[in-house]
């Protein structure tokens, strides 16, 4: 059986290209952490407002060059 573990890639308090607007109150989304996982990178965002904790996760297929 072959397991398949995520890799952390880095934390990153910044924010990133392509990041979106909160969809709860429109501030800026910043990236906080992303992990490559079965050949798929996830990116944790979190809503940079004081008061406001939305957060979002996106997945983006990891490309072989």
């Amino acid at each position: 059986m072959d397991t398949t573990y995520p890799e952390s890639v880095g934390w990153r308090p910044k924010q990133a290209v392509g990041a979106r607007p909160c969809p709860r109150c429109g501030a800026t989304m910043m990236e906080v952490d992303r992990v490559g996982e079965g050949g798929y990178l996830y990116i944790w965002y979190e809503c940079c407002e004081s008061g406001c904790d939305e957060q979002w996760l996106a997945r983006t297929a990891v490309r072989d060059v």
